[in-house]
C-alpha cells in the first residue's frame, strides 16, 4: 500500500515537473519554442522569439518579428489567447490575467526632428530601428487592456486605457480617454458592468450602491448596473443608516436605501430590468407622509445640520423611535 502512494506521488512530481515549460529555447535553425526541465520541446520551435514568465507562468511567443503581436501559452504548452496581445501578466490579487493590445499607426521619422507630438496617455512612439536596422520601423501605438483568465476566457475585451483591480470592491475600475476627458467605470470578476464606464466619479455609498459624478458634474446612484437614482443633482453624500443627502437647485432632500425600502425589487435589479425610481424620495414614504413635515427644506442650508424629527406615535409603521436626532453630512 505504501509503496503504490509513494509510486503516484512521484509520477504525480515528475508530471508536475517535467510535463511544464521550464524556460524559452532557441534551436539551431534559429527559431524559438518552450522546453521542460529535460530540455524536451513542449512547444515546438517555429516562432521569431518567445519569452517565459516563471512567475507568472505564462509564455509569450512571437511569429515573425519582434514587432508582432504574441500568442499566450500556459505552462503545460496550451495556446490560451491568439496573436492580437503586446502583453500579459497575471493579477497576484485576483489571479486572473491582464491583457494588453495594441493598435499601430507608421510614423515618418522626419516628423520627430525636435517638434513634440501631441500623444494622449495611452499612447507612446515605438522605435523599432535599433531592433531590425534599416526597417524603418516607427510607430505610434495606442494600447488598451483587458482581462482573461487561464482557460484562455476573456472577461473584460481590450477596450480601456486603464484597468485596475481594486480588492476591496472585488472589482475592477476601467478607464477610457476621449479626447481631453477620462471616464471610469466598474466591472466584477465576472464581466459583469456595476457602473458602466461613463462618469469622471465613483464612491461606494453603502452596500451594493456606488455614488457616481457623470461629465457635467451632476450626481446619482448606481446599483448592480442600472441607474436607481438619476445624475441630475448637484451634491449627494454617501449613505448613513440607510439615509442620503442630495441637493438640486439649492433645494436639499432626505432619501432613503432604494435597495432596503422595498421600493427597489432585488430580483428585479438581478435580471437587468431598466426600471427606474425617478426623483428622490422622502426617508418616509406613505402612509406616514405626515412626518416629512419635520424634515427641512431650505435655499442655501449648509451641509453639517442636525434635523429633529418627530415621529407620531399613532403610526406604528413609522420608521423611528417616537424622537430621534439624525445628523447627515458630506463625506
Amino acid at each position: 500500500m505504501k509503496r503504490t502512494i509513494f509510486i503516484v506521488i512521484f509520477l504525480h512530481f515528475f508530471i508536475h515537473i517535467f510535463g511544464e515549460i521550464h524556460e524559452a529555447r532557441e534551436n539551431s535553425d534559429g527559431l524559438y519554442g518552450f522546453v521542460d526541465r529535460r530540455g524536451k520541446w513542449i512547444v515546438p520551435p517555429i516562432y521569431y522569439l518567445t519569452f517565459w514568465n516563471e512567475e507568472d507562468k505564462i509564455g509569450e511567443a512571437r511569429v515573425k518579428s519582434y514587432e508582432d503581436e504574441s500568442l499566450i501559452y500556459d505552462a503545460k504548452g496550451k495556446l490560451l489567447f491568439p496573436s492580437v496581445y503586446k502583453e500579459v501578466y497575471r493579477d497576484k490579487e485576483c489571479g486572473l490575467l491582464h491583457l494588453k493590445k495594441g493598435e499601430r499607426k507608421p510614423l515618418d521619422p522626419n516628423i520627430l526632428d525636435g517638434n513634440p507630438l501631441p500623444l494622449s496617455e495611452n499612447e507612446h512612439v515605438e522605435d523599432l530601428r535599433s531592433l531590425e536596422p534599416g526597417s524603418g520601423k516607427l510607430s505610434i501605438v495606442s494600447y488598451y487592456w483587458g482581462i482573461g483568465d487561464f482557460s484562455g476566457n476573456i472577461i473584460i475585451p481590450c477596450d480601456y486605457t486603464t484597468i485596475v483591480y481594486l480588492a476591496e470592491y472585488k472589482a475592477f475600475l476601467v478607464e477610457k480617454q476621449t479626447e481631453d476627458q477620462i471616464q471610469m467605470g466598474l466591472i466584477d470578476m465576472t464581466g459583469e458592468i456595476i457602473v458602466p464606464c461613463q462618469f469622471q466619479e465613483i464612491k461606494v455609498a453603502t452596500e451594493n450602491i456606488y455614488r457616481v459624478k457623470n461629465m457635467d458634474g451632476k450626481y446619482g446612484y448606481y446599483a448592480h448596473g442600472i441607474e436607481i437614482i438619476p445624475c441630475v443633482y448637484d451634491s449627494a453624500t454617501l449613505f448613513k443608516d440607510d439615509i442620503a443627502k442630495v441637493t438640486k437647485d439649492g433645494e436639499i432632500k432626505l432619501i432613503n436605501n432604494p435597495l432596503h425600502n422595498g421600493m427597489y425589487d432585488i430580483a428585479v435589479i438581478n435580471n437587468k430590468s431598466r426600471r427606474k425610481i425617478g426623483e428622490a424620495i422622502s426617508r418616509y414614504p406613505l402612509p406616514n407622509s405626515d412626518v416629512d413635515l419635520n424634515i427641512p427644506m431650505g435655499i442655501n442650508t449648509s451641509n453639517n445640520k442636525f434635523a429633529l424629527i418627530i415621529a407620531n406615535e399613532n403610526y406604528e409603521m413609522s420608521p423611528v423611535p417616537y424622537l430621534s436626532l439624525i445628523h447627515i453630512s458630506e463625506p
